[in-house]
């Protein structure tokens, strides 16, 4: 009795030419989608991602994926909507996913090829974009610090930084999508930033006190059109204070900004790296990183925190890095209420001179 076996998905690709067909060479000719899913609760994204719709143009190569809640027919239909912008696609191919069929339908997408359920081999150029994607996120992810709960930001910020880096024929992939050149900074994921608030929290501040704030770095604000020229921005602050409380995630949210700040003369500085990765780094590129001091016993979050991982003293005492050489204690200088200064050393008694001696001398 013969051995039952399915046929290899490349024999099927010679033999079905509807699958993927000649390779496009203007946007919209062809692109390919697929849904990256969570199945666990601790999965779950700190703005209720559970969901990602991930698309690819195969002609310009441009990826994104769009985070979503429910994995339903609206907010399918809003991500591929987002992703095919003012150029209408011609020819979609996905596997045969109920929501993603219902909202091609109502598109009105030209051809919807898929592929044969079952066989992830049929949807290959989704399903190798979904594992670059994942593995690019894990890696933004664990470079940052961050907690893993942020991979809807991070996934993100991946997929764009292919988009504004990769070359083909000259032109990024940015380029070849939007017709337009990237503008904006690139700034790696989760890296320490100065921001320009909303002017509302700027009239807040005293009257002496600096404009910008310190935030964590997130992302592009994307539309249909490319990026709007905004950027989002934790504060560091509220990161620091946010320790998995979604309702504070929520009340606080996110700031969008088109003023950041980043100094590029210095190592990049990741605020929720933990303190023995950033020495590992440091000590592995000869360069200084800077670094948090030995916090407080209390105080002190350990590496396990989905929170940040290593405080960054932004208010209260600012901590200093001991010195080279020796073991002395650390110098912190108070920048709130009154400032005290050091009590005066006195030279001893002996090499004090007696004033009233001194004075019959002079008589």
């Amino acid at each position: 009795m013969a051995k039952a076996q399915r046929k290899q998905a490349r024999d099927r690709k010679k033999m079905d030419p509807l699958l993927l067909g000649p390779p496009p060479t203007k946007r919209g000719d062809q692109a390919t989608c697929d849904h990256l899913v969570t199945l666990d609760n601790d999965d779950i994204a700190i703005d209720g991602s559970r969901y990602g719709l991930l698309c690819r143009d195969r002609a310009t190569k441009y990826l994104m994926v769009y985070p979503q809640a429910l994995r339903n027919t609206d907010q399918t239909r809003r991500a591929l909507a987002m992703f095919q912008g003012r150029v209408k696609i011609k020819v979609l191919h996905s596997d045969p996913a109920p929501e993603i069929v219902a909202a091609a339908k109502e598109l009105k997408i030209d051809q919807h090829n898929t592929a044969t359920p079952g066989r992830k081999e049929g949807n290959a150029i989704a399903e190798r974009s979904v594992r670059t994607a994942l593995e690019g996120t894990r890696g933004a992810l664990a470079q940052s610090g961050m907690a893993l709960a942020w991979w809807s930001y991070a996934i993100q910020h991946y997929c764009m930084s292919v988009n504004i880096h990769t070359e083909i024929d000259g032109q990024t992939v940015y380029k070849s999508f939007y017709h337009k050149e990237f503008t904006g900074q690139f700034i790696p994921f989760g890296a320490l930033v100065d921001y320009l608030p909303h002017q509302d929290k700027i009239d807040q501040k005293h009257k002496f006190d600096v404009k910008t704030n310190q935030g964590v770095f997130l992302g592009y604000t994307i539309t249909s059109d490319g990026w709007k020229g905004e950027y989002m921005v934790m504060d560091l602050r509220v990161l620091q204070e946010w320790q998995g409380n979604l309702s504070r995630y929520r009340t606080q949210g996110i700031s969008r900004t088109q003023e950041v700040f980043i100094d590029t003369t210095i190592p990049i500085v990741y605020p929720c790296l933990s303190k023995s990765l950033r020495e590992e780094i440091s000590s592995n590129t000869n360069l200084h990183v800077e670094a948090d001091d030995e916090a407080p016993e209390d105080d002190k979050l350990s590496d396990q925190d989905e929170g940040v991982n290593s405080r960054l003293e932004v208010e209260g005492e600012i901590s200093f890095p001991p010195p080279a050489v020796g073991d002395s204690d650390e110098e912190k200088i108070p920048v709130e209420g009154e400032c005290e200064l050091p009590p005066a050393e006195l030279p001893p008694e002996e090499m004090v001179p007696n004033i009233a001696d001194k004075k019959k001398s002079i008589e």
